[in-house]
């Protein structure tokens, strides 16, 4: 699966992720987004989703080991962005 294609897509439907946005409780709007994105990819719905959890888990992951305590020399991180 084309992963920067899949993170383009969802970026591009921000109710799939931002809590803020109205929309981010509408599950059918959801679930019909998820289905355009894997008709997109060729991929199944699930393939889909289980990717972007995983794309997500893993930057969060890697934001909280970047994250310095009081105190401690910060290291040199590039700025992620969505």
């Amino acid at each position: 699966m084309d992963l920067e294609m899949l993170i383009e897509l969802v970026r591009e439907r921000k109710c799939l992720y931002n809590m803020s946005e109205k929309n981010y409780s509408d599950h059918q709007l959801k679930e019909n987004l998820w289905r355009e994105i894997a008709s997109t990819l060729k991929q199944p719905v699930e393939n889909c989703k289980k990717s972007w959890t995983n794309l997500r888990d893993a930057f969060r992951r890697a934001a909280k080991k970047s994250v310095t305590k009081s105190g401690q020399k910060s290291k040199n991180i590039k700025k992620m962005e969505i």
